[in-house]
């Protein structure tokens, strides 16, 4: 049975996953019956590959290069407002997005988000068993541990369900990555890597431990994915590949400007940006070269993905990727009680702010409030994976789904 201070504990957390629960009914309801808009996000991507069908790039109708009216999409922004009905807008994904995805142009909305759908929950549950065959090892009460991964993925799950974005989708791709790793799968890793790349704000920072690791296998065997996939892009656009490579720093530079771009700004000027993405990488590649020799690939996966919603554009939706650096700290949270305490009062007052800004309730300092606590839980529990990695290796696969069973 739980203690007097673990009852306060799952308290907290449990009040924060109901006020997930709240706005995520509030919101979804706000789309539907306000604005009749469901999965946008997947809709950029299926509207993407419907241009690209007809042999025009994207990223032209993105930057005006060609108007349409046949491809909208949803009003980003940074570009100046329009009238309803001329939102000549398409969300371009890097070229190698197009040939795995290229289905989507030869059926509807509705088959694409069905079929896709599946996919999600396939990502879920395999995601889901992931979690429960370490939560069994993990000391402290099961209840309270899941109840600290939900107040802390919750809410992006939830807007992944809203959006349809790729979140999930890249959450059980790096697990999946991390467990061919972990069983010398290099080659089969490096397919699922480029999985990954299709958001390269989360994806080229797995590059760091892979490399310190020396998984030079898997990167080439990814390198040579992309690679193929661009050439088919070039093939259907009819533009050299290099090209169609050299426009995904302009795809993303709008949206590198988070809470850290802003900060940087201020001492850097338009440098700004370049400067936090440099901060962040520096970090994260410290992080992996000091776990480079944990036994489980997924905990060298953790420097690089704690930084991942801050060294450049990332949404909400997009933090599901850092479940493995929570996953770390609660394998070890008996060995840093202080700690874990601690972090379960600030996940709590994160929540809470997250909560208010779903609600669309604002008050000073909100962003930098919300910025800064995230960034510390995440770097928590990455600094105890960093102590932890050498000191005992974690059960591997196959004993973990031994554990499970009995």
């Amino acid at each position: 049975m739980p203690d007097a201070a673990a009852k306060v504990r799952m308290a907290m957390l449990a009040a924060v996953c109901g006020l997930f629960v709240w706005s995520g009914f509030w919101l979804l309801r706000e789309c539907l019956v306000r604005y009749h808009l469901w999965g946008f996000d997947l809709g950029f991507r299926h509207s993407e590959i419907a241009c690209a069908h007809e042999g025009i790039d994207p990223f032209d109708i993105w930057n005006r290069t060609v108007v349409s009216d046949r491809f909208r999409g949803w009003n980003r922004p940074d570009k100046p407002a329009e009238p309803p009905d001329g939102r000549l807008k398409v969300h371009a994904y890097p070229a190698w997005h197009m040939a795995p995805c290229w289905w989507y142009g030869s059926v509807p909305w509705w088959l694409c988000a069905s079929l896709m759908g599946l996919l999600y929950a396939c990502s879920l549950v395999w995601s889901a068993r992931w979690c429960v065959l370490r939560l069994a090892a993990a000391p402290g009460h099961p209840a309270e541990n899941a109840l600290f991964l939900l107040a802390l993925y919750l809410h992006p799950l939830g807007g992944i369900c809203l959006t349809m974005n790729y979140g999930l989708l890249l959450l059980g791709t790096i697990l999946l990555m991390g467990e061919a790793l972990d069983r010398g799968r290099d080659a089969l890793a490096g397919v699922l890597y480029s999985v990954v790349l299709f958001k390269p704000q989360i994806g080229l920072l797995l590059a760091l431990p892979l490399l310190v690791g020396r998984r030079f296998k898997t990167l080439a065997v990814t390198a040579s994915v992309c690679l193929a996939e661009t050439l088919f892009a070039s093939w259907k656009l009819g533009k050299p590949p290099w090209e169609l490579l050299l426009q995904i720093p302009a795809i993303g530079a709008p949206y590198a400007k988070g809470f850290y771009a802003e900060m940087a700004g201020l001492v850097a000027g338009n440098a700004g940006p370049l400067v936090a993405m440099a901060a962040f990488a520096a970090l994260a590649s410290a992080g992996c070269w000091l776990v480079r020799k944990a036994p489980a690939a997924w905990m060298r996966f953790v420097p690089a993905l704690a930084v991942a919603p801050f060294w450049t554009y990332s949404q909400p939706h997009d933090w599901l990727v850092t479940l493995p650096c929570s996953m770390g700290l609660l394998l070890h949270r008996d060995r840093h009680p202080r700690l874990y305490g601690g972090l379960v009062f600030l996940v709590a007052a994160w929540g809470a702010m997250l909560f208010a800004s779903a609600m669309h309730r604002y008050f000073p300092f909100q962003k930098t409030l919300l910025g800064v606590s995230h960034l510390a839980i995440l770097l928590a529990c990455c600094v105890v994976v960093v102590a932890e990695a050498r000191r005992e290796p974690p059960p591997g696969p196959k004993e973990m789904e031994e554990r499970h069973e009995t």
